[in-house]
């Protein structure tokens, strides 16, 4: 065994295998991730590392030769496996609790982890049921939660199901947002409520689009329950002040 293969003895195997067959000569795909000095010089260099397990004047040099070259991307020689990597950034409780998540999340509170450069970023829930069961999560599905907690990453509060079947969990459990809870709200909740209490009042559609500063279509899906049907259902305009009455012998 070379000097330069000593450097790395305790690494995983397929990194040991990845320098080994390149020989004594380094190979330019090799990181410095897990060395502890430079590995040129048949490994008698022993230099600060730099960059692609060299030292800086190794780097320099290496740089030189394959700038034009397109090198592919350095190979990985972290001693911790992407498991391992995982379940340090999680908070493991109970059987039955929900398991925090520590790490980068995204929009909503979600959990997002780096797997490789081949896969890319995965979600936290995704990669747990993945890792507990052994099933990759097919393209067309999703990590769905049962305990409604985006950064759990139980393996037991997952499964893996369509979009559907997840937006149909939300509105059964009553967690869709409603509101200014969605994105591009228009109005806020106060506003809804002024708009359905001066339009029966006597205010027109018109008036009020105007005032708040949308169209009168949308005025018109507020007041009949078509949006915003949390806070009430159509309003009755009979007997609306400026309405006409609907039976006009009977007013005559």
């Amino acid at each position: 065994m070379s000097a330069h293969l000593r450097l790395v003895a305790d690494l995983p195997t397929e990194a040991q295998a990845a320098i080994l067959a390149a020989g004594s000569t380094l190979p330019h795909v090799v990181s410095a991730q897990g060395l502890t000095g430079c590995v040129e010089d048949d490994g008698t260099c022993g230099g600060k590392l730099s960059g692609r397990g060299r030292c800086h004047k190794h780097y320099m040099r290496w740089w030189r030769a394959n700038r034009d070259a397109n090198p592919p991307k350095a190979l990985s020689l972290k001693r911790a496996t992407p498991e391992q990597r995982f379940w340090a950034k999680v908070e493991r409780r109970g059987d039955d609790e929900c398991w925090p998540w520590k790490g980068s999340t995204w929009k909503g509170g979600y959990g997002e982890f780096y797997v490789s450069p081949t896969r890319g970023k995965v979600p936290a829930q995704v990669f747990a049921r993945e890792l507990t069961t052994g099933e990759v999560c097919p393209e067309h599905l999703e990590g769905c939660h049962t305990c409604d907690q985006p950064s759990c990453c139980n393996p037991a509060h997952v499964y893996f199901g369509t979009h559907q079947q997840n937006v149909n969990d939300m509105v059964r459990r009553d967690r869709m947002p409603r509101g200014e809870e969605r994105g591009g709200s228009k109005l806020l909740t106060e506003q809804v409520l002024a708009i359905r209490w001066r339009f029966r009042g006597g205010d027109t559609q018109a008036a009020l689009a105007a005032e708040f500063g949308v169209s009168a279509g949308y005025i018109s899906q507020i007041v009949n329950g078509r949006t915003w049907r949390h806070v009430g259902g159509p309003i009755k305009t009979h007997g609306r002040p400026g309405r006409r009455p609907i039976n006009r012998k009977a007013a005559a």
